[in-house]
């Protein structure tokens, strides 16, 4: 009579393909462990629920990134230099922040927050001295923001209403005013400009800056499809050329940079991204020819990560291979390309750890306990799932038989290497190996 597989053996069948096991094992006694952690020893000496993380693993994915980009890029003879920017909207924790950085990543920004949290890191002696920081985000001038005239008087109570425009005026104001003052300090620091925003940044008595433009793009693959999208960011390309030659004449700054992110949150087919990606190449060339400042074209974000069954390496070998046909044949520099990721890289590296009610009903052979797995993104769906990606995995046991404890994983929420913490109870747990909090998180 044939023995039914345990648990853990389907999840190891049904999930492997995810390169679960690049950083996941089970030893011969059938007990989990991250990396060096053996989980359930973080559970015996701190309970449950846990919070673990390894910042190991985002090192290993920057670098294994960045590896895998410029081999290709040796392969295909891309002359251009690849850029990596870590998003910090993943996860700003300075444990995965700095994990990125001190890998030879730079920094991508969307609110002043992501600002103020580099400058703690500076204060720290942990951002090199060529760190590079690119503002994307809403830096609209506040008379933008000005509510716009009643048609008729309101009838609701004013207590009901409360002055949102004024906060959301602040909040706006110190992203643009941060951006502003750490170009005065010295700082490399490029804002990607939006529509309306040009008059915060230009003109006499600001710093000299390099700036970029958003392109208002997605999934498209047509001059004729990029003029009727529709999307939240971004300008139109009559728009841009018009902001391009206003960004020239200004006494400030220089136009370096177009950005045209197809799209997050869901996995495109390598072959539709990739010519979707060639479209903006071909605007990107057209512009250099316009304005010889021009030298990066920014591709964004949005592809699934390393651990997915995704081919990353086709992807960048048909965009470097298209990128480079286009340049020779508009007789322009080949492109600088900006990779701007976040989940791509830190999505692995949390996991919690966690109870399972009997009374709930357990997968087969898991005793009391149960595991469990998700992939998140905190400014994603409400559920914490990637579209197309590995949302909601299933349970992982950390060891066999009434022992197993349950180990989800948190995604974008990890700590420090290794960072341990109770969630829900006040005690603290120091980082181990030079440990670091990022302000006002209250560890």
């Amino acid at each position: 009579m044939s023995v039914p597989p345990t648990y853990r053996d389907r999840v190891r069948d049904e999930w492997g393909r995810l390169r679960l096991w690049d950083y996941l094992r089970y030893d011969e006694q059938g007990d989990l462990w991250i990396n060096q952690l053996r989980v359930i020893d973080a559970v015996r000496a701190y309970g449950t629920p846990l919070e673990i993380a390894d910042s190991t693993i985002v090192e290993r994915r920057t670098r294994e990134w960045r590896s895998l980009a410029e081999g290709i890029a040796r392969e295909v003879g891309y002359e251009g230099r690849l850029n990596c920017l870590y998003a910090a909207k993943a996860n700003m924790a300075s444990e995965s922040t700095h994990a990125a950085y001190r890998c030879g990543w730079h920094a991508e920004t969307s609110a002043g927050q992501d600002l103020r949290h580099l400058e703690w890191l500076d204060e720290q002696g942990l951002l090199p001295a060529d760190f590079r920081v690119v503002c994307n985000g809403f830096k609209l001038p506040i008379e933008r923001l000005e509510p716009a005239p009643a048609a008729t008087p309101s009838v609701t109570d004013p207590e009901l209403l409360p002055p949102e425009t004024h906060r959301h005026r602040r909040r706006n104001a110190h992203y643009v005013d941060a951006i502003l003052r750490l170009a005065r300090q010295g700082w490399r620091i490029t804002p990607v400009l939006d529509a309306g925003e040009l008059a915060s940044f230009a003109g006499a008595g600001r710093p000299e800056m390099e700036v970029g433009l958003r392109l208002k793009f997605g999934k498209v693959h047509s001059l004729w499809e990029l003029e009727g999208h529709v999307s939240r960011f971004g300008q139109s390309l009559d728009d841009l050329r018009r902001t391009a030659e206003q960004v020239a004449a200004s006494p400030n700054l220089t136009f370096t940079m177009l950005h045209a992110m197809t799209g997050a949150a869901e996995t495109i087919a390598v072959e539709s991204l990739v010519d979707s990606l060639l479209l903006a190449g071909r605007v990107w060339a057209d512009l250099r020819q316009e304005h010889p400042s021009l030298r990066e074209l920014n591709m964004g974000g949005g592809i699934p990560p390393l651990g997915e069954p995704y081919d990353h390496a086709a992807f960048l070998r048909r965009l470097l291979t298209g990128l480079k046909a286009i340049a020779e044949a508009e007789d322009v520099p080949q492109p600088e390309l900006t990779f701007e990721f976040g989940s791509f890289v830190v999505a692995e590296s949390g996991f919690h750890v966690f109870k399972g009610d009997p009374a709930q009903g357990q997968p087969p052979r898991c005793g009391p306990f149960r595991a469990g797995r998700s992939l998140g993104h905190h400014r994603r769906r409400p559920d914490g799932g990637h579209p197309g990606h590995a949302a909601h995995r299933p349970p992982l046991p950390l060891s066999g038989g009434d022992r197993c404890q349950r180990a989800g994983r948190t995604g974008d929420t990890g700590r420090r290497h290794l960072r341990l913490r109770r969630p829900l109870s006040p005690r603290r747990f120091p980082c181990r190996q030079r440990g670091l909090a990022a302000p006002g998180r209250g560890w």
